[in-house]
């Protein structure tokens, strides 16, 4: 997909060890967790997130409160910050990674420059990163992730903290005519290494036949490249069902016991007549021959109806997940078994019109799937099951299987931690991401452990922005007496009562219902006629209006509550006492927070708390990263976030959080 407009992108390279504003955090542990966890959190040097003035409006320049780390077994070896500008009135783009502190550190700067001319048709052309497919993988095998940039004319670059590694151009001899660009990524999370597999589609082109296509290396329509321990390298895919008209999704296999990509699993779409098409499946070695014949979905899948989503790799396993476009059914894709090579689990039972994502097979003798379902706004938290190919749910709780004949013998206590599963009578979630408290966002945000990790393995993080504890009315009138304007809140208390001269849809709509109930016909003039005739709507409007007294009293008292130390919003209210005025709200403020809870096989064994406001949400470019970045490793829990409203530190920064167990 094309840019939608012309944008660049620059990652700010910042080392963790960057010396920082350490804050203090909440330290938990619940019962499970067997003890809290001693917490620091680092600001990451004074980059802030967030737009950057420009001297035209046409300009764009921000950046984004989005985080990239490459990681190391130890923490994050480099964190990244995405900055991108669009120069309109220059016609300019600047694609920059820059080290934040220090300068010349290993393969930073780079600087790929593109000054656009008035006759561009195609952002392609400029040939910048296509940031939507950035993506962070350790791909030679050396302990510490690269960034892999795919361009915007196809090309492939990967840089480690210290040089770049590889250098692929383009899959097409002249991409001025035809390219093609990255269009989504497989990661197979190997024993040791990561590889790649980028699924890349063709541009559109002009007067040119497919004879011509092909040599110039774009007869397909569809490319894919590997990217691994070898370098970058194009696979050419053999032996498709006839009409191909989309590659819906290529995974690598990486069976029990295996080091490596064992095999390539193609889902395909052929056009079977001019009104049909069909979903095939094809296995593949990684030179892109076939090993068998492809074979078309069977049993019910009906491609109009199930279109597939979100096929999931899980390493260390035979098995492939993916869902269908109604979220009602869970596919499991078993490729080199000859028959009864897929089943669908029947998920019509899941509340709401929510989103389901499978999240891949647990290792073991026994494996299961795991999905996530995110109901609609009215059960607004993420619930966890697991599930078999044979339809059976599993729960968090224990038992033990008879030698004689593998019966299950359940305890009813809550399975720890690599212990087998134990079946359900029925289906229901193993784990409820619920937040920590009523006041933080939910639902909450989920990211695994480690990639490659157990799929029931994660940590759940929820944050919530300052604002201030549930005041009573007694309070709300103390304070305003004391601190409002004398003219604010004459305003406020002149709204108080009900009136009869203006127009008030709620008091015409009680009063039209009370003289019904009551058969009144006669007319209202004054308040008392209002009081004596129709009481209960009067009762019923005053009280309506005192509601609405305190919460302009609230709202009044409480509106520098993001900006406390601004003098200009206290001087332009003319609140008395000032100082005073400003320690209340200092005193009824309940800070931002942000909370992570380790979560394992549904068991919470570790949480805690730091301060600020984590950004959760979607940038404004087109990344797809999400707000945090974290791994856990040897039981230490390393996240590099994006926090507001920390104390001393209103505005948006980069943190480390570094979450240790205080009995390692």
């Amino acid at each position: 997909m094309a840019r939608a407009a012309l944008a660049c992108a620059a990652l700010l390279v910042a080392v963790a060890a960057s010396a920082a504003a350490k804050t203090d955090v909440k330290k938990a542990g619940r019962k499970e967790s067997g003890g809290a966890m001693n917490v620091t959190v680092t600001m990451l040097d004074a980059v802030k997130p967030g737009l950057i003035k420009t001297p035209h409006s046409d300009d764009h320049d921000e950046i984004e409160p989005i985080p990239f780390a490459l990681w190391a077994r130890n923490g994050p070896r480099a964190v990244l910050a995405y900055h991108w500008q669009n120069l309109r009135t220059r016609n300019e783009l600047l694609d920059e990674f820059l080290p934040l502190s220090g300068g010349g550190q290993g393969a930073f700067p780079l600087r790929f420059h593109a000054k656009a001319p008035r006759n561009l048709t195609r952002n392609e052309d400029l040939n910048l990163i296509r940031t939507s497919r950035i993506v962070m993988a350790d791909v030679d095998g050396d302990g510490v992730e690269e960034l892999v940039l795919p361009r915007d004319q196809g090309g492939v670059e990967v840089w480690s903290p210290k040089k770049k590694v590889f250098d692929y151009p383009h899959p097409t001899s002249h991409p001025e005519r035809v390219l093609y660009y990255a269009d989504g990524w497989t990661r197979a999370a190997l024993p040791g290494r990561d590889e790649l597999f980028l699924q890349m589609m063709r541009n559109e082109f002009v007067h040119l036949e497919p004879g011509q296509l092909a040599r110039m290396g774009a007869g397909e329509e569809q490319a894919l490249l590997r990217i691994g321990k070898g370098g970058v390298s194009r696979i050419f895919l053999k032996g498709l069902a006839p009409d191909l008209k989309d590659l819906r999704a290529v995974m690598p296999l990486n069976r029990p016991g295996s080091q490596d990509v064992d095999e390539l699993v193609v889902f395909s779409k052929h056009r079977e007549t001019a009104f049909r098409e069909e979903m095939w499946v094809s296995r593949h070695r990684l030179d892109g021959t076939a090993i068998e014949p492809p074979r078309r979905m069977y049993g019910d899948f009906d491609l109009s109806e199930d279109r597939l989503e979100d096929p999931v790799y899980s390493p260390q396993s035979d098995r492939i997940l993916a869902t269908n476009h109604k979220k009602d059914r869970l596919f499991f894709f078993m490729p080199s078994k000859p028959v009864d090579w897929m089943r669908a689990v029947d998920l019509s039972f899941l509340p709401g019109t929510g989103k389901v994502q499978a999240l891949g097979m647990t290792h073991g003798p026994r494996p299961l799937a795991i999905f996530r379902h995110t109901p609609s706004t009215d059960h607004p938290n993420d619930e966890f099951y697991a599930v078999n190919e044979d339809r059976q749910f599993f729960m968090r709780y224990g038992g033990a299987r008879d030698p004689r004949d593998g019966s299950w013998e359940p305890t009813g206590k809550p399975v720890r931690p690599g212990d087998e599963w134990g079946p359900g009578s029925k289906p229901k979630p193993f784990y409820r991401a619920k937040p920590p408290r009523e006041a933080f966002e939910s639902p909450g945000k989920v990211y695994p452990l480690t990639p490659g990790g157990e799929p029931d393995e994660f940590v759940v993080v929820h944050s919530r922005e300052r604002d201030a504890r549930p005041l009573t009315h007694e309070e709300l009138l103390t304070a305003g007496k004391r601190f409002l304007s004398l003219e604010e809140l004459a305003k406020l208390e002149a709204r108080l009562p009900p009136k009869l001269d203006r127009r008030d849809d709620n008091r015409d709509r009680a009063m039209d219902k009370e003289r019904k109930e009551r058969g009144f016909t006669g007319e209202i003039k004054t308040i008392e006629d209002w009081k004596k005739h129709l009481p209960r709507s009067y009762a019923e409007v005053e009280a309506h209006q005192r509601e609405g007294y305190y919460l302009s009293l609230e709202v009044a008292l409480l509106r520098i509550l993001d900006s406390p130390d601004d003098p200009d919003l206290i001087q332009d209210r003319h609140y008395r006492e000032p100082d005073a005025y400003v320690a209340w709200v200092r005193s009824v403020e309940r800070p931002a927070a942000t909370s992570f809870t380790v979560v394992r096989q549904g068991a919470e064994v570790a949480s805690f708390e730091v301060p600020g406001y984590c950004f959760l949400g979607k940038p404004s470019s087109d990344l797809e990263q999400g707000g945090v970045s974290l791994r856990m490793r040897d039981g230490i829990l390393s996240a590099v976030v994006v926090l507001a409203q920390v104390p001393g530190h209103e505005e948006k920064r980069f943190y480390l959080v570094r979450a240790v167990p205080k009995d390692l």
